[in-house]
């Protein structure tokens, strides 16, 4: 395998334009080496990551596989609702046949025999699918709850089948995109610490008549037979001050798409010339 190569790694984040990083990437890796890309929603609360091993453009033959590896993170909350969605759109994907599977994992993934295996419990997600019959349909899959002390990784196995024939694959891409969403409600922050209570006030002697006002002229205020000085009224320009329950429901929500490997394409294409770029600049 090449000792080190450096590539430019394009994410595409909803509504938030393009992420690049130059990233060196090493021939052989044991555990994976994750990369913080984005924090979704607000800032710190889902927290997206990707092994700098995984690739952003790809060739593939029929037969051949790519592989991701992400991983999530949820802070500044203790659980949220989880799920993923994949979608993809090009020739490799309709007439190709490229397949995607997704793997969870509840440790992380080491390599073993030239691929990423599970060194916890594995959670299938996705089974082996051609992309086309998810490419428009836009399923997400609803996961196990994130919580704050367990990230979770994922693997996402992109192939070509053996059977795809040179006409399909010729001049042939695809562009595929992984999609993960959480939802769930922030952590309320510790309360102040109460102060000491402090002296007593003294009773407060009973009111006098009330002098005439000039609003109210000729008006007096009968005194409280209890003794007590009347409440204040509101005032004006006064609000009512919102309570956590009315801003609790605020939503870590969403990376929308994030596509890391943006682009995959047929080795053909490369001998042809001329370098492309995710995304389709030349």
């Amino acid at each position: 395998m090449s000792a080190r190569r450096t590539m430019t790694r394009s994410v595409l984040v909803a509504a938030a334009g393009a992420l690049l990083l130059g990233v060196t990437l090493t021939g052989v890796r044991a555990v994976a080496a994750y990369e913080h890309i984005v924090d979704a929603g607000q800032p710190g609360l889902l927290t997206l990551s990707v092994d700098a091993a995984t690739p952003v453009w790809s060739r593939l033959s029929a037969g051949e596989t790519t592989h991701w590896l992400v991983r999530a993170e949820l802070t500044d909350a203790t659980t949220a609702s989880f799920g993923l969605e994949l979608v993809a759109s090009g020739k490799l994907v309709d007439a190709a046949g490229l397949t995607a599977a997704v793997t969870a994992c509840s440790a992380g993934f080491v390599e073993r025999a030239g691929r990423p295996r599970c060194s916890g419990t594995s959670e299938p997600v996705l089974a082996t699918t051609p992309l086309r019959d998810l490419a428009h349909t836009h399923t997400r899959y609803t996961l196990a709850d994130l919580t704050a002390d367990a990230p979770r990784e994922f693997l996402v196995t992109l192939r070509l089948p053996d059977t795809a024939t040179r006409a399909e694959l010729t001049d042939a891409r695809a562009r595929v995109g992984l999609g993960l969403f959480a939802a769930g409600e922030t952590v309320d922050p510790e309360p102040p610490t109460p102060e000491p209570p402090g002296p007593e006030h003294p009773t407060p002697e009973p009111p006098g008549p009330a002098t005439p006002g000039p609003e109210t002229p000729g008006a007096k205020t009968p005194p409280d037979p209890t003794g007590a000085t009347p409440a204040a009224g509101p005032t004006a320009g006064s609000q009512l001050a919102l309570t956590g329950g009315d801003v609790a429901a605020l939503a870590l929500v969403a990376t929308g798409l994030l596509g890391i490997g943006i682009a995959l394409a047929t080795r053909g294409t490369a001998r042809r010339g001329g370098a492309t770029h995710p995304g389709g600049r030349q």
